[in-house]
């Protein structure tokens, strides 16, 4: 279950793939791999957890404020069989331990909730959790913009 912008290949395609097509994708800039440990920020209901584990063999960490949310990906998660290799928490990106590195850091459709006036707060915590030769990649709508701008 997803709720961000899918990436279409053509208009005849179904959500479903463009949603993969779309976490793929975010997979691909993140250039995971199994080694890495990663962190979502806003993970929602787990989709990109269930795939980056799937795919690469890492290591997740997601956080949501929802409980529902919580309660289904844990539910997904342990149903799926990977709970070992993914955890979910209930918390705000601010209350996560400075002391804990990850590897990528991962945040889609995230950044437009926080708020202008939140920005620099937001940038500093994901640049204290991410390691030093780290990846921070965003999915973000933006406007203002007179055209149509891809940056992939």
């Amino acid at each position: 279950m997803t709720y961000t912008c899918a990436i279409f290949k053509t208009e005849e395609e179904d959500l479903k793939d463009a949603q993969l097509r779309k976490i793929s994708l975010i997979i691909e800039k993140a250039r995971v791999d199994s080694s890495h440990d990663i962190l979502e920020l806003g993970c929602g209901w787990g989709s990109l957890a269930f795939e980056v584990v799937k795919q690469t063999g890492c290591k997740y960490t997601g956080i949501t404020l929802s409980e529902e949310q919580l309660k289904y990906a844990k539910s997904e998660a342990k149903e799926a069989g990977l709970e070992d290799s993914i955890t979910f928490l209930l918390c705000d990106y601010r209350q996560l331990p400075r002391t804990r590195k990850y590897d990528r850091i991962v945040a889609v459709g995230m950044l437009e909730g926080i708020g202008h006036e939140y920005m620099e707060e937001f940038f500093s915590c994901c640049e204290s959790l991410l390691a030093e030769d780290g990846v921070l990649v965003l999915q973000v709508i933006v406007t203002g913009c007179t055209s149509c701008l891809f940056i992939l």
